[in-house]
This record gives structure tokens, C-alpha cells and sequence, in this order.
């Protein structure tokens, strides 16, 4: 299935359970979220992932501003917000960008080119053979933790958090041709700068 000049404004399957495969967004299609004002997921194709994901691509661009975000987290992805299953044969060749002038300090924001967050079991194969080749950019200008990665912002912020450790499934075979850029507009201290090319942090 291929999606051709579609607006969204939210993802347009909110959990799935099931298998989703060989679904397209080309470059005529447009998005643009609501403000978060909780906790909550954003992906274009899938808000929360219990099951499989495969085959699914996107080239749209998003470029969007938000005044503030909730002093919880919050999970932006070109093509899946969470992943609690698997992630596999996806890609992103559009823009996927935001910028933030006034979050909410001492959370986690997650914000990847095909998927925000993933978490899965040990041994377990979670994101598997994901090509992105899109420009992901955050910018923002108060302090705030932002992981943001080329294929998958991160999983458990174990970077800040050194008590808790532990494996969370295995990515393989995944590729970033794209350019990754985080952006604290003010300068100096307060910006807390986690970038990665695949994904920021993991354990697996």
C-alpha cells in the first residue's frame, strides 16, 4: 500500500498487535503532530509496536516547532514512536526534524529517523536490517535530555541512569547514510547532547 498527498496528524495505526508490511508514504504526503501536553508516541506509521513491523518505508518530510513539551516523556519516530517487538527492512529518505523553544527540564524525549524508542528481551533480534537516509534534527533551547539517533533514538536511558543495567534485544545489520545534528540554540551549559549515527544507547 502506497500513501500519495495524505495529511496525518497523528500515526495511522495508534498499537499494533499484529504484523504491518509493505506499507509506503511518499514524498507528497505531509505530517504534523499536536503538542504532547502527557506522555505519549509519535510515529508516522505506528504510535506503540507489540508486534512486527517490516517492509515499510517513508519520504516525507516533517519539519515542525513545538512551544513546549510535558515534563514527561515523549517518543518521536519517522515510522514508529515505540517498539516493544520488531522493527525490520524499514527506511526513512525524507527530513525528519524538530525544534523546541521552551521544553520541560529533567525528562526524556526520544527521537529517531525510523523509530523513537525500542526495548525487547534478552537474545531477541528487536530492529533488524533499517536504512536511514534522512536528515534527522533537534534543536532546542532550554536544557533537556534528547536521544536522537539516525535509525532509533535509544532504549532504556541507562547513559543517566548507571543503576539500572540490563539487555534489552539486539539491533543488526541496520545502516545511517543520513545526517544526524542536535542543536542547543543558547549555548553553553545546560544542553545535554546525545547523538549517535544507529542509536544512542542500548544494552543487547
Amino acid at each position: 500500500i502506497k500513501f500519495s498527498n495524505c495529511t496525518f496528524t497523528s500515526g495511522l495505526i495508534d498499537t499494533n498487535d499484529g504484523t504491518v508490511s509493505g506499507i509506503s508514504f511518499d514524498s507528497t504526503c505531509s505530517l504534523s503532530y499536536p503538542v504532547p501536553t502527557e506522555s505519549c508516541s509519535y510515529g508516522l506509521l505506528v504510535n506503540v509496536n507489540n508486534g512486527t513491523v517490516e517492509n515499510c518505508s517513508t519520504a516525507v518530510v516533517f519539519d515542525e516547532e513545538f512551544k513546549s513539551l510535558p515534563k514527561a516523556s515523549v517518543y518521536f519516530g519517522g515510522l514508529v514512536g515505540q517498539s516493544f517487538g520488531k522493527v525490520k527492512g524499514c527506511s526513512n529518505t525524507g527530513k525528519f526534524a524538530i525544534y523546541i523553544t521552551a521544553p520541560a527540564t529533567g525528562t526524556f524525549y526520544y527521537f529517531g529517523g525510523i523509530i523513537g524508542y525500542v526495548e525487547g528481551k534478552a537474545g531477541s533480534i528487536i530492529v533488524q536490517n533499517c536504512t536511514n537516509e534522512a536528515l534527522v534534527q533537534v534543536k532546542y533551547d532550554t536544557s533537556c535530555y534528547f536521544f536522537t539517533g539516525g535509525v532509533v533514538g535509544g532504549s532504556k536511558p541507562i547513559a543517566t541512569k548507571q543503576t539500572e543495567s540490563g539487555n534489552y534485544g539486539i539491533i543488526d545489520g541496520c545502516v545511517n547514510r543520513g545526517k544526524i545534528q542536535e542543536f542547543f540554540t543558547n549555548g553553553g551549559s545546560g544542553s545535554y547532547p546525545q547523538v549517535a549515527g544507529i542509536i544512542y544507547s542500548h544494552e543487547g
